[in-house]
């Protein structure tokens, strides 16, 4: 799952990244102080703040650890780098994801974009190399 969202993002293929995320009205995504609650606001936040492939970037994802809760529920911790105008952009995310219908899916995502380098001193293009 994860893979393909990585595959779709970086042919600029919004529509295929979110199409991993719950399509329903409780799906959440928290970044940035902020919660937006359901698939279509995420989708449109998603278009806004990405409106063309250039603003997309390229995402590369390290560190990904997931811990099954149950064999229909877990979450999924990580890194995000997205290099975009020649800039490296990177954070953190924890998934919570839900087999629904035989389909793993995101029902609630939280992403934090680094102020500054890692704990251990890494920058983003420390990490990207890693």
């Amino acid at each position: 799952m994860l893979n393909q969202q990585v595959d779709a993002w970086n042919a600029g293929n919004i529509d295929g990244f979110m199409a991993h995320y719950w399509r329903d009205p409780d799906v959440r995504f928290a970044s940035g102080g902020d919660v937006k609650r359901g698939w279509q606001r995420v989708l449109d936040q998603y278009r806004e703040r990405y409106p063309d492939r250039s603003a997309m970037g390229v995402l590369t994802t390290r560190e990904i650890d997931v811990t099954l809760l149950s064999p229909e529920e877990g979450y999924v911790f990580g890194r995000w780098i997205v290099t975009a105008k020649g800039e490296d952009f990177c954070g953190l995310f924890t998934l919570v994801v839900r087999d629904i219908n035989n389909q793993w899916v995101i029902v609630h995502d939280h992403t934090s974009m680094s102020s500054g380098p890692a704990a251990d001193g890494r920058s983003c293009s420390d990490i990207k190399a890693s």
